[in-house]
């Protein structure tokens, strides 16, 4: 286990923090720039990937999955429907509860967005081995499973 003394534990924090969101925020403005075409954004096409997987989601599931806020998701939800991209429909046992699933728009543009996507993912993984990627997301899911586990002691 790595303990950082405590002068430089703010300099290693404030370096894997900063990586890990540069990493994240240059990822999401070049898949912005790719969707913007299809008048798509990058959160648009993560929610479109989640009703590919799962065939169909509340709104309160997609909020889970996402970990985004019930207010902004309705804000994305409602641009995705006036554009076509999602079909709403009432859940057939709780009438409070509408059921989003992608539309035949947005499956007939999956092979496209995959392709993006999985150009973006190799771009940033080229001159990368398949140790060094192994030992980042080895660390990088470690680091959030402490995170978690942090949060879950606080509610305790």
């Amino acid at each position: 286990m790595y303990t950082p003394n405590m002068k430089n534990n703010l300099e290693i924090q404030d370096c894997i923090i900063d990586s890990v969101s540069n990493v994240y925020l240059r990822f999401k403005k070049n898949m912005t720039q790719k969707l913007k075409k299809y008048n798509l954004t990058f959160e648009q096409s993560q929610i479109l990937k989640l009703l590919f997987d799962n065939q169909a989601m509340s709104q309160s599931e997609i909020c889970k999955k996402t970990s985004s806020d019930a207010s902004n998701i309705t804000m994305i939800l409602k641009r995705m429907n006036e554009n076509g991209y999602i079909e709403k429909s009432q859940h057939p046992k709780d009438k409070r509860t509408t059921i989003i699933s992608a539309s035949q728009k947005a499956f007939d543009l999956k092979d496209e967005l995959d392709r993006i996507s999985d150009h973006n993912l190799c771009c940033s993984l080229d001159n990368i081995s398949k140790e060094e990627y192994q030992i980042a997301l080895k660390v990088i899911r470690e680091m959030n499973r402490q995170l978690l586990q942090e949060e879950f002691n606080k509610l305790i």
